[in-house]
């Protein structure tokens, strides 16, 4: 029986019992085989097309217009409360609001009686962009590259122009209509979110979302992501059309998140020399790829433009390039083409010259003031600690990593507690939200002790505290920032020195 994370839907063997983003227990799931002829709703099954860990996804004929439709049908023993099943028709009607022009059009949705939930889409002919990476070879023809770069981004504007971002664009999510030219079509919605909405958070704070590879930094740590999460898939998909790999890579979900959040992208120049790149779509790539969500580029409709004036000053016989010939095999968190960069002779983790294994370029400063003694001490403290841990990386010896989780456990639910004292005197409007990424936290913090307790030589625990102290300081820094602009209103002449970098 299939094992999948509620939180991404992501399925699993059955030797596992934790998803690796979420760090949730796996939930068994019973497969359901509609038998031809059944009725979900209005629709009749008529074969069985795709099967994924939490889905199937029928032929189906609508009744009574007999028009044939995808169903996908979702089992109930996938949906065992409210909010789950809440999720699922929030997004469903979601997707059938935006229909149009590259985006795939939802007919219909509902749950059974029985707890089954069933979403009727328009039945496409094609294949997804995952399976063309499959069959066509990487890297990809620039001029197709950017053809079909240009296309996902007009679809993603519209769903950005209807209020949503998607969250979990990736080349699975891409279909490719049959047929000449090319054409776009994004599915699967499950994970879209209003960019407006006021409503209660399906999606608890603290909770990464999406498909490691393409994830953004910001959905890593836990944060529900906007524009800027969907346009850094888009570069994550552009870099891996034009070099045939993804530009971070790694066997462990938590290390490749980590690396997301602590190192910069590599340049396509410095992963594939040989192709040739025009500049300014270099520059445009590595711009999608900025760490910072306020350094990419303001919206999709801007990067669209961009890609369609390269595409126009390219050559003509760019047109007719040979597509690559390297085939990309299918791996849990990485797709390459060529040797793993950094693996090639070794199962050491990777290191560019001068980084001696530390994580570069992440420092938080504890320069924050709140004028309250404690929680500045909890602060300063939990900064030195974040900052020792992620400047050693894996250089840091095993004993002065246990340290410094102890060290975490004794300054960090205090903090929590006195920051929440804080949120309630000022009357913050967004403190149960932050309340609920504390109690996030703390459950992090307490599965890094137990296995600490069971087996402190355990191979993911440093890994696994580093990217946790990312998430932690990134939660704090911002938190405390907020706290003290609203205590520098509400107090004159306490000091507010700056947020940590």
């Amino acid at each position: 029986m299939p094992r999948v994370c509620i939180d991404c839907r992501r399925a699993y063997g059955e030797g596992d019992s934790l998803c690796p983003v979420h760090r949730t227990q796996l939930r068994e799931v019973a497969r359901i085989d509609p038998e031809m002829g059944q009725v979900l709703g209005r629709h009749v099954v008529l074969e069985r097309l795709a099967t994924g860990g939490s889905a199937m996804v029928y032929r189906a004929l609508r009744r009574p217009d007999g028009i044939e439709v995808a169903l996908k049908v979702s089992p109930p023993s996938l949906w065992q409360t409210d909010r789950e099943v809440e999720r699922f028709l929030r997004s469903a009607e979601l997707a059938r609001r935006l229909g149009g022009e590259g985006v795939v059009r939802v007919f219909d949705y509902g749950q059974d009686p029985d707890g089954t939930c069933w979403l009727a889409m328009e039945l496409l002919q094609g294949r997804t962009l995952a399976e063309a990476f499959q069959q066509d070879g990487l890297p990809f023809p620039v001029a197709r590259v950017l053809d079909l770069g240009a296309q996902v981004l007009d679809a993603v504007q519209r769903v950005h122009e209807g209020g949503l971002v998607h969250r979990d664009l990736k080349p699975g999510n891409i279909f490719l209509l049959a047929g000449s030219p090319e054409r776009v079509r994004l599915l699967d919605f499950g994970l879209a979110r209003n960019l407006e909405d006021r409503g209660p958070r399906l999606t608890l704070a603290g909770t990464a979302l999406g498909t490691p590879l393409y994830m953004s930094p910001e959905q890593g740590r836990g944060l529900p992501g906007g524009v800027p999460t969907d346009l850094y898939a888009v570069g994550v998909i552009l870099f891996e059309m034009i070099t045939g790999e993804t530009p971070h890579q790694d066997a462990s979900a938590i290390r490749l998140l980590l690396k997301k959040n602590t190192e910069d992208a590599p340049r396509i120049g410095e992963v594939a020399p040989e192709r040739g790149v025009p500049r300014e779509l270099e520059d445009l790539v590595s711009s999608l790829l900025d760490r910072d969500p306020a350094r990419r580029p303001p919206g999709a409709a801007e990067v669209r433009d961009r890609l369609r004036e390269i595409r126009a000053s390219l050559p003509s016989r760019e047109g007719g390039e040979v597509t690559g010939i390297r085939k990309a095999p299918e791996s849990k968190f990485r797709r390459p083409t060529r040797p793993i960069r950094g693996t090639a002779q070794t199962s050491a983790p990777e290191h560019r010259s001068g980084e001696s294994g530390a994580l570069r370029m992440v420092r938080f400063s504890p320069r924050l003031v709140l004028g309250e003694p404690d929680l500045d001490r909890d602060h300063e403290s939990l900064c030195e600690v974040a900052n020792e841990a992620l400047g050693q990386g894996r250089n840091l010896e095993s004993s002065r990593l246990l340290q410094l989780l102890e060290e975490v456990s004794r300054h960090l639910i205090p903090h929590f507690r006195q920051e929440e004292a804080l949120m309630e005197r000022v009357a913050w409007g967004e403190g149960p939200l932050h309340r609920e990424a504390h109690r996030r936290l703390e459950q992090e913090l307490e599965s890094l002790l137990a296995l600490r307790h069971v087996r402190s030589d355990h191979p993911d625990l440093g890994d696994r505290f580093r990217l946790f102290l990312v998430h932690m300081m990134h939660h704090i820094q911002v938190l405390d920032g907020h706290l003290a602009e609203s205590l520098q209103r509400t107090r004159p002449g306490s000091a507010l020195d700056g947020i940590g970098k």
